[in-house]
């Protein structure tokens, strides 16, 4: 399950400040499985991967690229928010699945 992000960057250049919109598509980490529930080994998990879509400068409508730090602080940003998108998401699931049972054994 991946998700895309909006987020806004603020450069400082020497003629004036720069706003920046960049478009992220971020897969949060899945854990993975020691044991399968019928004994066989488990699998590894997957780490979280971020991938910027877009960069633009919202004054000029141009592209623009980023620097390697501002990627890394914009990774880090649009993972930890992913990710807490993806536990409340299988927070709700588990909520509703909860439910649907109690529903059915009525």
């Amino acid at each position: 399950m991946s998700f895309r992000t909006t987020r806004h960057i603020t450069r400082e250049t020497e003629e004036a400040e720069q706003t920046i919109r960049v478009v992220v598509r971020v897969t949060p980490a899945t854990p993975g499985v020691h044991t399968l529930s019928n004994g066989d080994p488990g699998y590894p998990g997957d780490p979280a991967e971020a991938d910027v879509i877009s960069a633009v400068d919202t004054a000029t409508g141009e592209a623009v690229e980023l620097t390697a730090a501002e990627e890394s602080r914009l990774f880090e940003d649009a993972i930890s928010q992913a990710e807490d998108e993806y536990a409340a998401a299988m927070e709700d699931k588990a909520d509703a699945d909860a439910e649907a049972r109690r529903e059915r054994e009525w």
